[in-house]
């Protein structure tokens, strides 16, 4: 993995952490459990094309009681009545085909679908790394909007205490009051909204894991932030556009289609196949008197020249063509759209650490304001409104500290996974970098 972390020490996660929510949504996630139904179903393709070009084996057996009633006959040696006989009938054949060239690419077609299956299957697989790290990381994010907005309701309430006992003692004016009241409820407010946020990113954690979650590992407050490496968007482009699943599937997508247009181009020649035939029939009597038992062995050459199917072969072929376009503009709009989601991750990786190297000088400033507010406050200098605002703004800083953090690893995920990097081992290596708060 390419995702540089450097911490000081290597942590333990305990309890629910990373790993914890990806192994059960391994298990779980019904989007994976598809596609691997889907996965299997494909390795029967391979089987269903060899078989068209393997012999044909069919055994035939019939009883028949007859009735014969002579009615007249000009023959004087039968006289009129009614005779019963039954007849046996025995027969297998063996049908091998000798040149069928629409069976021959069906195979080679068949091949290239297993390619495809097997880079979808992958894909899906490295989605739900994506997915799940995601969903948890928004987790950690809502979990400590909440926190920091249930941190400044009670750094609020306290101050509201304060000047309401200021208040009423005369020491403080009626617009502190009123200010610190209203900064309060709205703050109050906003617990109970961030609560609502937490439990809906729970819920997307759910959905991917079938696990609810309560005691959520956090990464380090020791993190440091790496540039990622090769440190250039153009190489991420390259290693997307060689490695990128969704891609390789369309690749094979592509060959696909080609076969598919050989394929039934094969229907304007010629189907040779070798039969052999064995039958018996046995008959114990007719109308006119006597049985006979006849054995018969055949060996045929059938040789299937299609003339004229009135144009369905010709318009299948231009169908199939059509599709076979259309495939490719499909994957060169996936290619564009490769291009486009690295150099967005990139440069999101690159936003993030600015920011989370932003933020955390922020958070320190905000915290000494903080202490200068209130004493100024204390002393007379400050409103009641300018220490709010103060407790306010370091909560802020605190709460976009930690979601800089959080968008850092799903940023450079998500380059990973545009580059077809990314895989569980990665969920391993960020699994030991949390810790239980």
């Amino acid at each position: 993995m390419v995702l540089l972390l450097i911490f000081c020490a290597p942590l333990t996660a305990i309890g629910e952490d990373l790993l914890y929510f990806y192994t059960h949504a391994r298990t779980f996630d019904a989007n994976l459990k598809r596609s691997e139904y889907e996965h299997d179903a494909s390795r029967e393709i391979l089987k269903q094309a060899y078989s068209k070009l393997l012999p044909e084996v069919s055994a035939y057996a019939q009883h028949v009681n007859t009735r014969d009633r002579i009615v007249s006959s000009d023959n004087t040696l039968f006289a009129k009545g009614t005779t019963y006989y039954p007849t046996d009938s025995y027969s297998v054949s063996l049908v091998q085909p000798l040149f069928d060239y629409s069976s021959f690419v069906g195979v080679s077609k068949a091949k290239k679908e297993l390619l495809l299956s097997d880079a979808r299957y992958d894909a899906e697989r490295k989605k739900l790394v994506l997915h799940v790290a995601g969903a948890y990381f928004n987790v950690l994010a809502a979990q400590n909007n909440h926190h920091s907005f249930m941190a400044e309701a009670a750094a609020v309430r306290e101050h509201f205490e304060l000047v309401k006992g200021r208040y009423n003692m005369g020491l403080a004016p009626v617009t502190d009051f009123l200010d610190a009241k209203a900064r309060m409820l709205s703050v109050n407010a906003d617990v109970i909204a961030s609560e609502n946020m937490l439990d809906d990113a729970i819920q997307a954690l759910y959905k991917i894991s079938g696990q609810m979650g309560q005691n959520f590992a956090d990464l380090s407050p020791e993190m440091v932030l790496a540039r990622p490496e090769p440190a250039s968007p153009e190489a991420w482009t390259e290693m997307a556009l060689a490695q990128n699943l969704e891609v390789l599937a369309m690749k094979h997508g592509v060959e696909v289609a080609a076969k598919e247009v050989s394929r039934l181009k094969g229907d304007h020649y010629p189907v040779v196949t070798l039969e052999g035939r064995h039958s018996w029939d046995d008959t114990e009597g007719t109308a006119f008197g006597g049985g006979s038992e006849v054995r018969k062995e055949e060996l045929i050459v059938n040789v299937s020249v299609p003339v004229f199917k009135g144009g369905n072969t010709n318009s299948r072929v231009r169908q199939a063509a059509s599709l076979l376009q259309a495939e490719r503009e499909q994957l060169r709009e996936k290619e564009l759209a490769v291009k486009r989601e690295v150099r967005v991750s990139y440069l999101g990786v690159l936003s993030a650490m600015s920011r989370a190297d932003a933020l955390k000088q922020t958070v320190e400033a905000q915290k000494t304001a903080v202490e200068a507010k209130r004493e100024g406050f204390d002393s007379g200098l400050n409103t009641s409104l300018m220490v709010m605002d103060a407790e306010r703004d370091y909560h802020y800083a605190k709460r976009d500290y930690a979601a800089a953090r959080y968008d850092y690893i799903i940023q450079m995920f998500r380059l990973e996974h545009a580059a077809g990097k990314l895989s569980d081992t990665d969920l391993t290596y960020i699994n030991q970098f949390l810790e239980q708060s």
